[in-house]
């Protein structure tokens, strides 16, 4: 840390923004054996399955995060710098109560960088989510050998809920199309296994607050 501070200042910079600028230089001499088309290309197959799967979606947006250098790069070649990022709204279940949970958003990122793709899932909803329920999501979640869920309160009526994996090594220069997609589509499946699992969870509590009720 001692050096990185003097040769900041040595270059008249802050710490901060000669550590971001030695992390972009990083990823870019990561990307140099990486063909930025096929990335593009994996991940715009994964937002046209997914799309398939969630039917009922109300916005699918595949954007680039994090990307500082104001540079004019194409969307292929962001994902070298930046963070791909994919999210899915959904609408609230027709007729559901306000406090019944409900998933209102899928989001799949690219977690860092490295030679392992590293993915972050953030399942988001509404209503209540209280602590007896979490703990049957986590049950369930290891039952079916998933990933860990991580439980964060947003608002009182808001939160979500976070995994991640590393999905393999990335080397996509040994990979044609067919096997980009291929990959692509066992990844949405992961995805899906999670989602799908999620709302049978919460579908369940609405159903049995539903009959309490009464």
């Amino acid at each position: 840390m001692l050096a990185i501070q003097e040769m900041a200042e040595a270059m008249n910079l802050s710490a901060k923004a000669l550590a971001r600028r030695i992390a972009w230089h990083e990823r870019l001499f990561q990307a140099l054996g990486d063909v930025p088309e096929l990335r593009l290309a994996w991940w715009r197959c994964v937002k046209r399955t997914l799309q398939a799967q969630l039917t009922n979606a109300t916005s699918v947006k595949l954007q680039v995060q994090g990307v500082k250098e104001p540079l004019p790069l194409s969307l292929a070649v962001h994902l070298r710098q930046g963070q791909p990022m994919l999210t899915i709204e959904l609408p609230r279940a027709f007729g559901a109560a306000p406090a019944w949970p409900n998933l209102t958003m899928v989001q799949l990122r690219q977690e860092g960088w490295g030679p392992g793709l590293g993915l972050r899932l953030l399942l988001q909803g509404e209503g209540a989510l209280p602590a007896q329920l979490q703990l049957d999501i986590a049950k369930r979640w290891k039952a079916a050998q998933l990933q860990p869920p991580v439980f964060e309160r947003i608002s009182a009526t808001k939160w979500k809920i976070s995994c991640f994996w590393c999905d393999g090594l990335w080397k996509p220069s040994s990979l044609d199309h067919a096997e980009v997609s291929t990959w692509a589509i066992d990844t949405v499946l992961q995805v899906m296994e999670y989602v799908l699992m999620l709302r049978g969870m919460l579908a369940w509590k609405a159903t049995a607050a539903t009959v309490l009720s009464r």
